[in-house]
């Protein structure tokens, strides 16, 4: 999961807790503080009220969701947030100082899998329905906040594992499902799918309004840019190393 601020680069592992603290430019990674809960099978580090969250997974086997949730403080430590993450597996984004959108995903790693979206509020931990589901079940899907050209603030989420679409049962699918955060409406756009079927990718929003998709999961080393309205509608970029247990983000407002 890629987030970007100039300064620092941080690498943390969803397994191990550990994280390591690149300051741009120099040529080592710098032991840093870990994370305080491992979350694994957590997809999305997501950015609320100017700190970087880690929020739910699973400590290890099949247990159900912890629903921890942490932050990065500006000192550079984790903190314990209070955030309670409604599963595993889910796509997030931001949507708001006190919204997150929340879309498939289960309750637990052998649970059934999802077809609803919701917005939770992360102030009162209500969350309500929106976009009125999808036909299919999914997870491991990719999402992030995302403005279109014509200036609608849109929800993108990519690839994942579905249950019955795409005329095969429990599959990676390269859909692109895009949420209306004004209007709260729900929707498939074939147009923009995928060239490749996949989960678990690194969606990555550049300061000058760049959508990327950067491996992950099983995309692996593949990376593309999102080109809106153009033909290809993703082009191929450089593939990236490797980082499906490693969440990656960019941060600045850590004090050295």
């Amino acid at each position: 999961m890629f987030l970007s601020f100039p300064g620092f680069v941080f690498l943390c592992s969803r397994n191990t807790q550990e994280c390591f603290k690149w300051i741009i430019g120099t040529s080592n990674w710098i032991p840093s503080s870990p994370m305080l809960h491992k979350h694994i099978f957590t997809v999305e580090v997501t950015k609320m009220g100017g700190s970087y969250w880690i929020i739910g997974g699973v400590t290890g086997g099949n247990e159900e969701s912890h629903g921890l949730s942490e932050y990065l403080s500006s000192d550079g430590k984790w903190r314990n947030g209070s955030v309670n993450h409604p599963g595993v597996f889910t796509g997030l984004a931001t949507i708001s100082d006190h919204e997150l959108f929340v879309i498939g995903g289960a309750t637990s790693l052998v649970s059934a899998w999802r077809n609803s979206a919701h917005v939770l509020n992360v102030r009162t931990q209500a969350a309500r329905e929106v976009g009125g589901g999808l036909s299919f079940a999914m997870m491991r899907t990719s999402c992030t906040r995302f403005r279109l050209k014509n200036g609608t603030e849109v929800v993108l989420c990519v690839g994942g594992r579905c249950d019955s679409c795409q005329a095969t049962p429990n599959v990676n699918h390269n859909q692109v499902i895009v949420f209306n955060i004004e209007h709260e409406w729900l929707m498939l756009k074939p147009e923009w799918d995928l060239p490749v079927r996949g989960r678990g990718a690194n969606l990555f929003v550049s300061r000058d309004g760049i959508l990327y998709l950067l491996g992950g999961g099983t995309f692996e080393t593949k990376s593309f840019q999102f080109n809106e309205g153009g033909s290809p509608v993703w082009v191929p970029i450089h593939p990236v190393p490797n980082s499906d247990d490693f969440m990656a983000f960019e941060i600045s407002y850590i004090r050295t």
